[in-house]
């Protein structure tokens, strides 16, 4: 059980935690999550949130310790259920502008379920300087359209099954996060070589 959230961040860095919903032998249904604003010197830092969704995973080619339910997704915020025997993870995420005043911000997490409420508070503490972009660590991460659209629609040709668009939603997301796709639209380049190149 947590009293308080505690984070530390730069202009123009993201900081996260979770929050996980135990039901304690009973179902929950319709449980809501309400996110306030955290409000500081430079005025407001939004709360976002997701619901983490699990994914069963498959045993590898490789030797592994577990395979099974792991949690990965995560999905747009909304009302959801959690199993008697379940636990749910929640994802909470403060993006801090880089023109962002320093200073503490701060607004708390409500979890309510029918008439019971549980709210945590959440404090941030801005840092009086900003993280550089382009960032110095190299950070190539896979992201090949061809395995991104097996996630959309196994039957079909990637380019028809994953338009150039919702990869460049892809590409938007990892530059948020400061990470470097690799092959950047490779997949959706023809490259003809004609005569001696």
């Amino acid at each position: 059980i947590v009293d308080e959230i505690e984070l530390h961040a730069a202009g123009d860095e993201t900081e996260a935690f979770q929050l996980v919903v135990i039901p304690n032998g009973q179902a929950l249904k319709d449980v809501r999550v309400e996110a306030a604003p955290l409000v500081g010197p430079g005025g407001t830092l939004d709360l976002a949130w997701n619901h983490v969704e699990y994914v069963r995973t498959a045993p590898p080619s490789y030797p592994v310790e577990y395979v099974g339910w792991w949690p990965d997704p995560l999905l747009p915020p909304g009302p959801f259920d959690v199993p008697a025997d379940a636990r749910q993870p929640l994802w909470f995420r403060v993006d801090v502008p880089p023109d962002a005043e320093s200073g503490r911000y701060a607004g708390q997490v409500t979890i309510r379920h029918g008439d019971q409420a549980k709210s945590v508070p959440v404090v941030v503490h801005v840092r009086p300087f900003r993280l550089p972009r382009p960032g110095k660590l190299a950070t190539p991460f896979g992201l090949y359209a061809s395995a991104l659209a097996r996630g959309y629609d196994t039957e079909k040709p990637y380019h028809s099954a994953m338009p150039v668009e919702v990869y460049q939603r892809w590409c938007r997301f990892l530059a948020e996060r400061r990470l470097t796709p690799k092959n950047v639209a490779r997949e959706y380049i023809t490259v003809k070589q004609e005569g001696d190149g």
